[in-house]
Protein backbone atom coordinates (compact mmCIF):
# COMPACT_ATOMS: atom_id res chain seq x y z
CA UNK A 1 0.00 0.00 0.00
CA UNK A 2 1.05 3.57 -1.02
CA UNK A 3 0.40 6.74 0.55
CA UNK A 4 0.37 9.93 -0.44
CA UNK A 5 0.20 13.13 2.12
CA UNK A 6 -0.63 16.16 0.15
CA UNK A 7 0.29 19.29 2.23
CA UNK A 8 0.59 22.78 1.91
CA UNK A 9 2.91 25.88 3.16
CA UNK A 10 -0.37 28.09 3.20
CA UNK A 11 -3.82 28.13 3.60
CA UNK A 12 -6.37 27.63 1.01
CA UNK A 13 -3.57 26.70 -1.74
CA UNK A 14 -5.57 23.64 -3.62
CA UNK A 15 -4.93 20.33 -1.50
CA UNK A 16 -8.47 18.97 -2.04
CA UNK A 17 -7.82 19.87 -5.66
CA UNK A 18 -5.13 18.06 -5.70
CA UNK A 19 -6.49 15.26 -3.77
CA UNK A 20 -9.81 15.03 -5.83
CA UNK A 21 -7.18 15.39 -9.24
CA UNK A 22 -5.01 12.21 -8.15
CA UNK A 23 -7.78 10.17 -6.53
CA UNK A 24 -10.34 10.02 -10.09
CA UNK A 25 -6.96 9.23 -11.55
CA UNK A 26 -5.93 6.75 -9.45
CA UNK A 27 -9.28 5.31 -10.31
CA UNK A 28 -9.16 5.61 -13.91
CA UNK A 29 -6.22 2.78 -13.70
CA UNK A 30 -8.11 0.76 -11.33
CA UNK A 31 -6.34 0.95 -7.95
CA UNK A 32 -8.17 0.39 -4.73
CA UNK A 33 -7.93 4.13 -3.90
CA UNK A 34 -8.76 5.76 0.29
CA UNK A 35 -8.79 8.96 1.32
CA UNK A 36 -8.05 9.90 4.96
CA UNK A 37 -7.72 13.55 6.71
CA UNK A 38 -5.91 13.19 9.56
CA UNK A 39 -6.97 16.98 11.18
CA UNK A 40 -10.11 18.65 9.89
CA UNK A 41 -10.44 22.94 10.52
CA UNK A 42 -13.93 23.13 8.53
CA UNK A 43 -16.31 21.76 11.39
CA UNK A 44 -19.78 21.05 9.65
CA UNK A 45 -22.66 18.59 11.24
CA UNK A 46 -24.04 16.07 8.98
CA UNK A 47 -26.67 13.71 10.60
CA UNK A 48 -25.86 15.16 14.71
CA UNK A 49 -22.09 14.30 14.24
CA UNK A 50 -19.40 16.94 13.89
CA UNK A 51 -17.62 15.98 10.75
CA UNK A 52 -14.82 17.96 8.30
CA UNK A 53 -16.65 19.75 4.96
CA UNK A 54 -14.01 19.12 2.79
CA UNK A 55 -13.80 15.10 4.02
CA UNK A 56 -17.82 15.30 3.01
CA UNK A 57 -16.74 16.47 -0.66
CA UNK A 58 -14.10 14.36 -1.08
CA UNK A 59 -16.26 11.02 0.27
CA UNK A 60 -19.04 12.04 -2.71
CA UNK A 61 -16.86 12.79 -5.61
CA UNK A 62 -14.43 9.62 -5.29
CA UNK A 63 -17.48 7.29 -3.92
CA UNK A 64 -15.73 6.69 -0.35
CA UNK A 65 -17.96 4.20 1.81
CA UNK A 66 -15.86 4.75 4.88
CA UNK A 67 -17.81 7.01 7.29
CA UNK A 68 -16.70 10.27 7.50
CA UNK A 69 -16.08 9.86 11.19
CA UNK A 70 -12.98 7.53 10.09
CA UNK A 71 -12.21 9.77 7.21
CA UNK A 72 -11.19 12.76 9.31
CA UNK A 73 -10.97 11.60 12.72
CA UNK A 74 -10.02 14.55 14.62
CA UNK A 75 -12.20 17.61 13.92
CA UNK A 76 -11.11 21.28 15.12
CA UNK A 77 -14.28 22.14 17.59
CA UNK A 78 -14.07 24.92 20.51
CA UNK A 79 -13.75 22.40 22.44
CA UNK A 80 -11.09 20.52 21.62
CA UNK A 81 -9.16 24.16 21.18
CA UNK A 82 -9.27 24.47 25.35
CA UNK A 83 -8.23 21.40 25.74
CA UNK A 84 -5.26 21.31 23.86
CA UNK A 85 -5.09 24.90 24.78
CA UNK A 86 -5.39 23.19 28.75
CA UNK A 87 -3.25 20.51 27.86
CA UNK A 88 -5.81 17.99 28.27
CA UNK A 89 -6.05 16.65 24.43
CA UNK A 90 -3.74 13.46 24.65
CA UNK A 91 -3.86 10.40 22.53
CA UNK A 92 -4.94 12.07 19.39
CA UNK A 93 -1.79 11.05 17.70
CA UNK A 94 -2.91 7.23 18.43
CA UNK A 95 -6.26 7.82 17.39
CA UNK A 96 -5.21 9.16 14.40
CA UNK A 97 -2.71 6.12 13.65
CA UNK A 98 -5.74 3.47 14.14
CA UNK A 99 -7.67 5.12 11.92
CA UNK A 100 -5.33 5.55 9.52
CA UNK A 101 -4.88 1.53 10.01
CA UNK A 102 -8.79 0.96 8.75
CA UNK A 103 -8.95 3.35 5.89
CA UNK A 104 -5.68 1.88 4.49
CA UNK A 105 -6.75 -1.77 4.63
CA UNK A 106 -7.32 -3.45 0.95
CA UNK A 107 -6.25 -0.30 -0.47
CA UNK A 108 -3.63 0.27 -3.18
CA UNK A 109 -3.30 3.74 -2.52
CA UNK A 110 -4.12 6.17 0.41
CA UNK A 111 -4.39 9.68 -0.17
CA UNK A 112 -3.73 12.38 2.97
CA UNK A 113 -5.04 15.33 2.78
CA UNK A 114 -3.63 18.13 5.11
CA UNK A 115 -5.31 20.68 7.37
CA UNK A 116 -5.08 24.66 6.68
CA UNK A 117 -1.34 24.60 6.71
CA UNK A 118 1.61 21.78 7.36
CA UNK A 119 1.99 23.21 11.10
CA UNK A 120 -1.91 23.10 11.65
CA UNK A 121 -2.76 20.43 14.76
CA UNK A 122 1.38 21.04 16.17
CA UNK A 123 -0.54 22.31 19.18
CA UNK A 124 -2.69 19.14 19.59
CA UNK A 125 0.50 17.08 19.18
CA UNK A 126 -0.77 16.18 14.98
CA UNK A 127 1.11 18.97 12.90
CA UNK A 128 1.61 17.59 9.43
CA UNK A 129 5.39 16.40 9.80
CA UNK A 130 4.56 14.27 12.81
CA UNK A 131 1.98 12.71 11.42
CA UNK A 132 3.56 11.63 7.95
CA UNK A 133 6.13 10.61 10.35
CA UNK A 134 3.80 8.01 12.21
CA UNK A 135 1.59 6.85 8.93
CA UNK A 136 4.89 7.24 7.09
CA UNK A 137 3.76 8.80 4.15
CA UNK A 138 5.26 10.70 1.49
CA UNK A 139 4.87 13.84 0.97
CA UNK A 140 3.47 16.41 -1.75
CA UNK A 141 4.10 19.89 -0.90
CA UNK A 142 1.74 22.47 -2.46
CA UNK A 143 2.18 26.72 -2.25
CA UNK A 144 -0.05 29.00 -3.83
CA UNK A 145 1.84 32.21 -3.42
CA UNK A 146 2.75 34.39 -6.90
CA UNK A 147 6.35 34.59 -6.89
CA UNK A 148 6.17 37.93 -8.26
CA UNK A 149 4.51 39.09 -5.07
CA UNK A 150 6.08 36.68 -2.77
CA UNK A 151 9.40 36.32 -3.70
CA UNK A 152 9.64 33.96 0.04
CA UNK A 153 8.16 31.04 -0.68
CA UNK A 154 11.24 29.48 -2.31
CA UNK A 155 12.43 29.58 1.44
CA UNK A 156 9.49 28.13 2.77
CA UNK A 157 9.94 25.17 0.25
CA UNK A 158 13.73 24.88 1.27
CA UNK A 159 12.64 24.89 4.85
CA UNK A 160 10.14 22.28 4.18
CA UNK A 161 12.52 20.04 2.75
CA UNK A 162 14.82 20.01 5.52
CA UNK A 163 12.22 18.94 7.76
CA UNK A 164 10.92 15.85 5.80
CA UNK A 165 13.50 15.16 4.01
CA UNK A 166 13.09 11.98 1.91
CA UNK A 167 9.90 11.87 2.29
CA UNK A 168 9.03 15.09 0.05
CA UNK A 169 8.09 13.72 -3.88
CA UNK A 170 7.91 16.95 -4.75
CA UNK A 171 6.30 20.30 -4.84
CA UNK A 172 3.32 22.08 -7.06
CA UNK A 173 2.66 25.90 -7.03
CA UNK A 174 -0.73 26.37 -7.54
CA UNK A 175 -3.46 29.21 -8.78
CA UNK A 176 -1.01 31.44 -10.03
CA UNK A 177 -0.57 34.28 -13.22
CA UNK A 178 0.68 33.14 -16.32
CA UNK A 179 3.28 35.75 -15.98
CA UNK A 180 4.48 34.45 -12.74
CA UNK A 181 4.43 30.74 -14.47
CA UNK A 182 6.64 31.72 -16.74
CA UNK A 183 9.08 32.91 -14.53
CA UNK A 184 9.17 29.74 -11.73
CA UNK A 185 9.58 28.07 -15.26
CA UNK A 186 12.75 29.33 -16.47
CA UNK A 187 14.16 30.43 -13.24
CA UNK A 188 12.46 29.09 -10.12
CA UNK A 189 11.82 25.68 -10.90
CA UNK A 190 15.37 24.96 -12.39
CA UNK A 191 16.87 26.07 -9.14
CA UNK A 192 14.56 23.42 -6.92
CA UNK A 193 15.35 21.06 -8.96
CA UNK A 194 19.15 21.33 -8.57
CA UNK A 195 18.52 21.56 -4.84
CA UNK A 196 16.68 17.91 -5.16
CA UNK A 197 13.18 18.71 -5.24
CA UNK A 198 10.77 17.85 -7.81
CA UNK A 199 8.54 20.51 -8.92
CA UNK A 200 5.08 18.47 -9.99
CA UNK A 201 3.47 20.92 -11.28
CA UNK A 202 2.80 25.03 -11.72
CA UNK A 203 -0.79 24.99 -12.22
CA UNK A 204 -2.32 28.57 -13.46
CA UNK A 205 -5.07 30.26 -11.86
CA UNK A 206 -8.49 29.72 -13.25
CA UNK A 207 -11.50 32.20 -12.94
CA UNK A 208 -14.50 28.98 -12.46
CA UNK A 209 -12.01 27.39 -9.86
CA UNK A 210 -12.09 30.75 -7.96
CA UNK A 211 -15.51 31.55 -8.12
CA UNK A 212 -18.69 30.96 -5.72
CA UNK A 213 -22.36 30.83 -6.09
CA UNK A 214 -24.25 33.55 -5.58
CA UNK A 215 -25.94 31.54 -3.26
CA UNK A 216 -22.70 31.07 -1.39
CA UNK A 217 -22.01 34.37 -1.07
CA UNK A 218 -25.88 34.89 0.74
CA UNK A 219 -24.95 32.30 3.02
CA UNK A 220 -21.54 33.94 4.13
CA UNK A 221 -23.27 37.55 4.49
CA UNK A 222 -26.41 35.99 5.92
CA UNK A 223 -28.22 38.04 3.20
CA UNK A 224 -31.24 37.77 2.03
CA UNK A 225 -32.12 37.49 -1.19
CA UNK A 226 -34.97 39.73 -2.56
CA UNK A 227 -35.50 38.59 -6.12
CA UNK A 228 -34.27 36.86 -9.02
CA UNK A 229 -33.85 33.31 -6.82
CA UNK A 230 -33.69 30.80 -9.40
CA UNK A 231 -30.48 32.37 -10.65
CA UNK A 232 -28.44 31.83 -7.12
CA UNK A 233 -26.96 28.61 -8.07
CA UNK A 234 -24.92 30.82 -11.05
CA UNK A 235 -21.55 31.71 -10.09
CA UNK A 236 -19.81 34.97 -9.44
CA UNK A 237 -15.65 34.92 -10.99
CA UNK A 238 -15.13 38.69 -9.33
CA UNK A 239 -16.64 41.39 -7.53
CA UNK A 240 -16.59 45.20 -7.76
CA UNK A 241 -17.29 47.76 -4.84
CA UNK A 242 -19.63 50.72 -6.23
CA UNK A 243 -18.21 53.46 -4.63
CA UNK A 244 -18.26 55.86 -7.65
CA UNK A 245 -20.86 57.38 -9.19
CA UNK A 246 -23.34 56.07 -11.27
CA UNK A 247 -22.38 56.17 -14.81
CA UNK A 248 -18.68 55.79 -14.12
CA UNK A 249 -19.67 52.10 -12.21
CA UNK A 250 -21.52 51.46 -15.20
CA UNK A 251 -19.12 52.06 -18.07
CA UNK A 252 -16.54 50.25 -15.87
CA UNK A 253 -18.97 47.49 -15.26
CA UNK A 254 -19.77 46.82 -18.68
CA UNK A 255 -16.20 45.45 -19.34
CA UNK A 256 -16.29 42.81 -16.45
CA UNK A 257 -18.39 39.30 -16.85
CA UNK A 258 -19.55 37.16 -14.26
CA UNK A 259 -19.66 39.84 -11.36
CA UNK A 260 -20.91 41.04 -8.43
CA UNK A 261 -21.14 44.54 -6.88
CA UNK A 262 -21.38 45.93 -3.49
CA UNK A 263 -22.98 48.94 -2.76
CA UNK A 264 -24.97 50.32 -0.33
CA UNK A 265 -28.40 49.79 -0.64
CA UNK A 266 -30.30 52.98 -0.32
CA UNK A 267 -27.73 53.71 -3.46
CA UNK A 268 -30.80 53.65 -6.36
CA UNK A 269 -28.69 54.98 -9.19
CA UNK A 270 -25.74 52.94 -8.77
CA UNK A 271 -28.26 49.55 -8.73
CA UNK A 272 -30.49 50.76 -11.64
CA UNK A 273 -27.15 51.79 -13.70
CA UNK A 274 -25.40 47.83 -12.72
CA UNK A 275 -28.40 46.56 -14.28
CA UNK A 276 -27.70 47.74 -17.79
CA UNK A 277 -24.59 46.09 -17.14
CA UNK A 278 -23.29 42.37 -17.19
CA UNK A 279 -23.04 42.30 -13.68
CA UNK A 280 -24.69 38.87 -12.16
CA UNK A 281 -25.82 39.77 -8.67
CA UNK A 282 -25.81 42.61 -6.22
CA UNK A 283 -24.57 43.19 -2.30
CA UNK A 284 -26.68 45.60 -0.51
CA UNK A 285 -24.99 46.42 2.26
CA UNK A 286 -26.20 48.36 5.84
CA UNK A 287 -29.51 46.31 5.76
CA UNK A 288 -30.99 49.10 3.37
CA UNK A 289 -33.38 47.48 1.14
CA UNK A 290 -33.97 49.20 -2.32
CA UNK A 291 -37.96 49.73 -3.35
CA UNK A 292 -40.50 47.27 -4.76
CA UNK A 293 -39.59 49.12 -8.07
CA UNK A 294 -36.23 48.78 -8.14
CA UNK A 295 -36.55 44.64 -6.58
CA UNK A 296 -38.81 44.17 -9.98
CA UNK A 297 -36.50 45.48 -12.04
CA UNK A 298 -33.77 43.90 -10.72
CA UNK A 299 -35.96 40.58 -11.17
CA UNK A 300 -36.89 41.09 -14.82
CA UNK A 301 -33.26 41.47 -15.27
CA UNK A 302 -32.51 38.38 -13.52
CA UNK A 303 -30.39 39.81 -11.23
CA UNK A 304 -30.66 38.76 -7.69
CA UNK A 305 -30.29 41.26 -4.85
CA UNK A 306 -28.52 40.59 -1.34
CA UNK A 307 -29.46 42.61 1.68
CA UNK A 308 -26.96 42.48 4.49
CA UNK A 309 -26.51 44.04 7.43
CA UNK A 310 -23.18 44.59 7.24
CA UNK A 311 -21.47 47.28 6.28
CA UNK A 312 -19.82 47.71 2.36
CA UNK A 313 -16.12 47.30 4.15
CA UNK A 314 -17.15 44.22 6.53
CA UNK A 315 -18.74 42.65 3.64
CA UNK A 316 -15.99 43.19 1.12
CA UNK A 317 -13.70 41.33 3.48
CA UNK A 318 -16.50 38.36 3.87
CA UNK A 319 -16.37 38.06 0.40
CA UNK A 320 -12.38 38.96 -0.90
CA UNK A 321 -12.28 35.53 2.05
CA UNK A 322 -14.57 33.67 0.05
CA UNK A 323 -13.01 33.59 -2.97
CA UNK A 324 -9.96 32.99 -2.00
CA UNK A 325 -10.81 29.04 -1.23
CA UNK A 326 -11.49 26.54 -3.54
CA UNK A 327 -14.80 24.67 -2.88
CA UNK A 328 -15.56 21.62 -5.26
CA UNK A 329 -19.05 21.01 -4.76
CA UNK A 330 -20.25 21.52 -8.04
CA UNK A 331 -19.61 19.43 -11.38
CA UNK A 332 -18.19 21.96 -13.46
CA UNK A 333 -15.79 22.90 -11.12
CA UNK A 334 -14.79 19.07 -10.42
CA UNK A 335 -14.71 19.08 -14.13
CA UNK A 336 -12.77 22.12 -15.10
CA UNK A 337 -9.96 21.04 -11.91
CA UNK A 338 -9.48 17.63 -13.48
CA UNK A 339 -9.04 18.84 -16.88
CA UNK A 340 -6.39 21.74 -15.25
CA UNK A 341 -4.69 19.01 -13.84
CA UNK A 342 -4.23 17.17 -16.82
CA UNK A 343 -2.74 20.05 -18.27
CA UNK A 344 -0.15 20.89 -15.62
CA UNK A 345 0.50 18.78 -13.49
CA UNK A 346 2.88 15.34 -13.84
CA UNK A 347 1.12 12.30 -12.96
CA UNK A 348 3.89 10.24 -14.85
CA UNK A 349 6.84 11.30 -12.71
CA UNK A 350 4.16 11.00 -9.44
CA UNK A 351 3.36 7.59 -10.41
CA UNK A 352 6.76 6.10 -11.28
CA UNK A 353 7.91 7.60 -8.12
CA UNK A 354 5.43 5.62 -6.10
CA UNK A 355 5.73 2.42 -8.23
CA UNK A 356 2.29 2.70 -9.32
CA UNK A 357 1.49 1.35 -12.86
Amino acid sequence: MQSIYIMSTTDYSGKSLLALGIGLKLKELGKRIGYFKPFGRLATTVDGAIVDKDACILKDVLGLKEPLQEICPVVLTRDLLLDGLKGESPGLMDKVVETFGKISKDKDVVIVGGAGNMFDGLFLGIGGIEVSQNLDTRVILIDSRDFLKDETFVDTIIVARLMLKDRLLGVVVNNISMESREFIMEFVSPYLERNDIKVLGVIPHDDLLGSVTIRELAEVLAGKILCAEEKVDEFVESFQIGAMDAPSAQKHLRKIKNNALITGGQRTEMIMAALDTPTKCMILTGGHIPSQQVIASAHRAGVPLISVRTNTLGATERVERLMGTVRLEEKEKIDRARKLLDKWFNYEDLFKALGIT
